[in-house]
């Protein structure tokens, strides 16, 4: 850079944020260049191109007395003399010096040398013992609890609209059309057989029934006359009436817990459903169940027999029927000393088998289910009922059954004393007709033997002139009741029902024996509440 600015050239800005160079001392005999105060900080213009700038000339300086003279005329390479060289290195070693004049120079520290320490008296060290290491375990580093994830916030759904009221319908608000007309319509036969299954299911029993008594009460009260002779025939001859009658009076024999039994047992449930849907079943059934029978348990018996065997509900379904009231739980007795088991079961497959072959004195298809409980509660075993199909076959006839009293010898010292001339070994068919004994032995060993033959059969007993008295009555033809063994002066006795095990008069068995429809209408409308038709039929039909 040149010494001594020209006039016109601008001066050089220094750098930002460097302290400005102090100015150096003025050499001897030579000008040297003031200091430029510094001005404020401002950008940096961009650096010119290189001018080459005229070198002006040098001034002769003073001789020193220790320098040699050197030549003006003297010029270096580049066009520089060398006096001016000089001068240029001489500033710039100035300017250095300025910049790095309060810099600390480095300082050499001596650390001072410890004193030596004496040496330590050592000692023999003490042997060391076995080395134990105890492995324990590590304690498990505390587990961070990791804090719960926040549940992710859920936008509550919009309140629905309140949904409509709706009325419920009772479906056993409207009562059944039971006129022959109205009923025969499909829709109408179609909501009374699902109303029933409903009932059954949902244990709405007593639902059912107040429809069915509505529905009788609305047909009754369109009978024009009561007071006509055939005022009962447009009931009896309508089978939608009829059915609804018959319903009736099983639902109300039934009893309340029919619903809940119904829905124990799928069985027994379908079972009651084909049932009610048969009006020839429903009255079969009717005239002879008792009212001490248990519902529940002839309907579980008679359902099981029919899942076996289909003609249970068919051709042999009378004498399922009766099979099933005589034995609704299979009964213990005990015979000559051994304990006897006969289910309804067992004695249906023996009498149909039987009947079926051949082997029997009757069509058991053509008895009804009231003469068959009379034949099928013979309190004896199946070898009973075989010896008599071996042994009296070829010699009595259902005509003549009677004759089997007095096939037995009469025993006059067991009359007169109670004791036999010749004991019996064993109570049976075979030791009666062969040892004897009195009306008492007579009377079971005829009717027995008739019930073994398929012959609707009963023992009778009463008091009369002569003292206790047993005697016969069997079903000798059709719908024809013959006695055997009766002697004057006993005109009613007593007889044991085979179905319940009661004891009821002679005269009531006989009313029952000359069952008809319009006896079981009669007991239909007693147990609907209507007593009036009820007694005024009664009367008619004695």
């Amino acid at each position: 850079m040149n010494a001594n600015p020209k006039p016109g050239d601008q001066p050089k800005k220094p750098v930002a944020n460097r302290p400005v160079a102090k100015p150096v001392a003025k050499p001897i005999g030579r000008p040297v260049a003031k200091p430029v105060a510094p001005k404020p900080e401002a950008p940096r213009p961009a650096a010119p191109a290189a001018v080459r700038r005229p070198v002006a000339k040098p001034v002769a300086a003073p001789v020193q007395p220790t320098l040699e003279p050197v030549a003006a005329a003297r010029r270096s390479p580049n066009g520089l003399s060398v006096a001016a060289a000089f001068a240029l290195i001489a500033c710039g070693i100035g300017a250095w010096w300025w910049t790095h004049r309060d810099t600390p120079k480095p300082v050499a520290v001596i650390a001072p040398v410890p004193a030596p320490t004496p040496a330590l008296e050592t000692k023999p060290a003490a042997p060391l013992g076995p080395l134990i290491v105890d492995f324990k375990p590590a304690t498990p580093a505390p587990s961070l609890a990791v804090p719960p994830t926040p549940a992710p916030m859920v936008k509550p759904a919009p309140t629905p609209p309140p949904a409509p009221v709706v009325a419920v319908v009772d479906p056993y608000a409207a009562p059944l059309p039971l006129d022959s007309v109205a009923a025969r319509s499909q829709a109408i036969t179609q909501r009374a057989a699902d109303l029933l299954r409903s009932a059954l299911q949902k244990n709405e029993v007593p639902k059912y029934l107040d429809l069915l008594q509505r529905s009788i009460a609305i047909e009754l009260k369109r009978s024009p006359d009561f007071d006509s002779v055939q005022r009962y025939d447009r009931f009896l001859e309508n089978p939608y009436f009829m059915r609804a009658f018959y319903q009736h009076s099983l639902l109300s024999m039934a009893g309340e817990g029919t619903g809940r039994a119904a829905q124990d047992s799928s069985l027994l449930s379908s079972h009651i459903i084909r049932l009610f849907e048969h009006n020839e079943a429903m009255e079969a059934f009717l005239e002879t169940v008792t009212p001490k029978d248990k519902f529940r348990d002839v309907m579980e018996s008679w359902a099981g027999i029919a899942a076996d065997d289909s003609e249970a509900f068919g051709t042999y379904r009378d004498l399922a029927i009766a099979c099933c009231l005589v034995f609704e739980k299979p009964r213990k007795f005990d015979w000559n000393g051994h304990e006897t088991i006969i289910s309804a079961a067992d004695r249906y497959q023996w009498y149909k088998k039987h009947d079926k072959a051949g082997h029997l004195e009757t069509k058991l298809t053509r008895l009804s289910a009231w003469e068959l409980s009379w034949v099928v509660g013979a309190p004896v075993p199946e070898s009973e009922l075989e010896w008599t199909l071996a042994e009296l076959r070829r010699k009595l006839k259902q005509g003549n059954w009677g004759n089997a009293y007095e096939m037995v010898p009469y025993d006059m010292q067991k009359a007169m004393t109670g004791k036999m001339k010749n004991p019996y070994e064993y109570y049976t068919f075979a030791e009666i007709l062969k040892k004897g004994g009195i009306c008492g032995d007579r009377a079971y060993f005829a009717s027995n033997t008739a019930r073994s033959m398929g012959i609707p059969a009963v023992a009778i007993s009463g008091d009369g002139p002569l003292g206790p008295h047993s005697w016969i009555a069997w079903l000798s033809d059709d719908d024809k009741w013959s006695f055997s063994g009766r002697m004057g002066g006993y005109p009613a006795g007593r007889v044991h029902d085979p179905r319940n095990g009661e004891s009821i008069s002679e005269n009531l068995f006989t009313v029952q024996s000359q069952t008809t429809a319009a006896r079981v209408v009669v007991q239909c409308w007693r147990e609907a509440g209507d007593t009036e038709h009820a007694d005024r039929l009664e009367k008619e039909t004695a």
